[in-house]
């Protein structure tokens, strides 16, 4: 489960997002079709060269992800372990190990124990979390982080080993957030500390590896504003929920919220986005009080959620900002805050440090018709393109409690703004009688093409009641395509048809941020997927890439399509 904290004065609301692995048990109560041809990557029951167990591969991590040559990397275990016992990734000779559970990993008995939280950058680097095993290794030693490149494997960071800190000597305790990879093997990755001598306080930061040396971002205690060193991060900052997704684009630079303390701090300016890069080194970007442009007569309060980015360095964010006491514009926030005056929004930040509003809560909702307008949303993602992708909740007259949700998105648009994909309630594509109930937070690529889970079920059976779970994704037309869901029959090999029980794949990003990514900028779509009798595989769907890439062709089956509306809301479907 991943936490998403919402909170105007800093003080945490959390909504829960289930980004693991979906199974719906009554899924064979839509029709049975077959999934578009998808290439095997790997099978429970296979056993790869170098796999030490002989049982062979037993089940995978939910997350697959892949490059941007298609290629796939994945967690597994085997044998009798139930935990992630390895780490795997394709080549040109087919699967090979980069790291199992017995592999030694340090001097003096040291081994891999345990795997977690893996990463691929567009260009193939892989990191990965680690936990180690061996006499020498306890409780405050065990957790580490790795990168390997071109078949080479280093270790960034290990409990216990020398944090390095501007404010006093710490050591590495725990890594509780997946790192953020770029292409130079570039990290960035949050952590728990301990003072030198391992006394009982603990502390927290925000730290850098930049291919050869770890060294601090910002740290609990250190100062964040120029000029004022008395004002200083607090740990929340650093520390889970608040710190759970670094990001970090191919220039090396990352962007993160903070919170502060000291002299002159209150609840109105206590948050607010830093960026760092090793040329430049930390810089605060806002700050609750600055003037929230944009938006006439606001400022901003504070920043509820992780910020994103892309190479060009523009940065994506939720904010909450404060109205001014004008009569008209309370009424208008009525909708959206017990506070009239308190209102969320979307921002873009451009390259050149220009602030735009990509749109509001009480704004209209594109896409359907009537008064619905926007009274909630989700974690945004950004491309390099600099557009976004949003799951968001809609109020009005028409709207009923299974019409509330959907997903919109920029990416495929003519003039940059957002535009409904899907919305639940309706009818999804693939011919097999769903409508869309709960959509997870989507993924978004270099060419606007936007990929997503969704839970899905049959009004006529049980309104609201998820019967499936599917993934669907746009071409590079905008049509919407089903590119698997449960219930279906997936070929694993020539002649052998297994029922899908469950699907998901790695989203949430928007390619450029260094996060986990199963959607390239090629249209392929790396997922996992289990099947009733038990077993699950990791696949690659090529069913939304335009042209068809070279490295891995499939042949793609004739689909039945729905075209996204993409002009007035009077053109669109109706969602009453």
């Amino acid at each position: 489960m991943s936490w998403r904290n919402w909170s105007v004065f800093g003080c945490a609301t959390r909504i829960v997002c289930a980004s693991a692995l979906w199974t719906i048990s009554n899924a064979t109560a839509l029709a049975t079709t077959s999934v578009a041809p998808a290439r095997v990557v790997a099978l429970s029951g296979q056993r790869p060269g170098g796999l030490t167990p002989l049982t062979g591969f037993t089940r995978f991590d939910a997350r697959p992800v892949i490059d941007g040559a298609g290629r796939v990397a994945f967690l597994a275990a085997a044998g009798d372990a139930f935990e992630l016992t390895g780490a795997w990734a394709e080549s040109a000779s087919g699967v090979r190990a980069i790291a199992q559970a017995g592999d030694a990993a340090a001097p003096g008995g040291v081994r891999f124990a345990e795997f977690a939280d893996l990463v691929m950058s567009d260009a193939g680097a892989i990191g990965f979390k680690a936990l180690l095993a061996g006499a020498t290794v306890n409780v405050e030693t065990a957790e580490s982080i790795w990168i390997e490149r071109a078949g080479q494997m280093s270790l960034v960071a290990r409990g216990g080993a020398e944090a390095p800190d501007p404010t006093k000597a710490r050591r590495f305790l725990r890594f509780e957030s997946p790192p953020a990879l770029n292409g130079d093997g570039q990290l960035a990755f949050f952590a728990r500390t301990r003072d030198k001598e391992l006394e009982v306080v603990q502390d927290s930061g925000f730290y850098w590896f930049d291919g050869v040396q770890v060294g601090a971002i910002a740290a609990a205690g250190s100062s964040a504003i120029p000029g004022s060193e008395d004002v200083v991060f607090s740990a929340q900052s650093f520390e889970a929920p608040f710190a759970d997704d670094p990001v970090v684009n191919s220039t090396g630079t990352t962007i993160f919220r903070g919170f502060i303390e000291g002299p002159g701090v209150g609840d109105s300016n206590l948050n607010g986005l830093w960026r760092y890069r090793q040329s430049d080194g930390l810089q605060l970007l806002l700050r609750g009080g600055d003037a929230a442009l944009g938006v006439p007569g606001a400022t901003f309060i504070s920043f509820p959620a992780i910020p994103t980015i892309n190479d060009a360095g523009e940065s994506a964010f939720l904010a909450f900002y404060r109205l001014t006491d004008d009569p008209a514009q309370a009424a208008a926030g009525a909708l959206v805050s017990n506070d009239a005056a308190i209102r969320l929004g979307l921002w873009l930040r451009r390259s050149s440090g220009e602030l735009e509003a990509v749109f509001k809560l009480g704004d209209d909702a594109p896409g359907i018709a009537g008064d619905a307008r926007f009274i909630d949303v989700f974690d945004p993602v950004l491309n390099g393109a600099g557009r976004v992708a949003i799951v968001a909740a809609v109020a009005g007259d028409a709207v009923t409690p299974s019409s509330e949700v959907g997903l919109w998105s920029s990416g495929l648009s003519e003039d940059g703004g957002i535009e409904l994909v899907a919305r639940q309630g309706d009818a999804a594509p693939g011919g097999r009688g769903t409508v869309f109930g709960v959509f997870l937070e989507p993924s978004l690529n270099a060419h606007g093409q936007t990929a997503f889970v969704a839970t899905g079920y049959d009004p006529a059976i049980e309104p609201g009641l998820s019967q499936s779970v599917g993934i669907w994704g746009e071409d590079r037309t905008g049509t919407l395509r089903l590119v698997v869901e449960s219930g279906q029959l997936l070929e694993v090999a020539p002649g052998d048809f297994r029922q899908v029980a469950g699907v998901a794949f790695a989203s949430e990003t928007g390619g450029q941020d260094g996060k986990s990514r199963g959607f390239n900028d090629a249209g392929q779509l790396a997922f996992h997927a289990t099947f009733i009798d038990g077993s699950s595989g990791i696949f690659v769907s090529n069913l939304l890439a335009v042209p068809e890439p070279q490295l891995w062709p499939l042949l793609i089956s004739a689909a039945i399509c729905w075209r996204r509306p993409r002009v007035a809301a009077e053109n669109a479907r109706s969602f009453a």
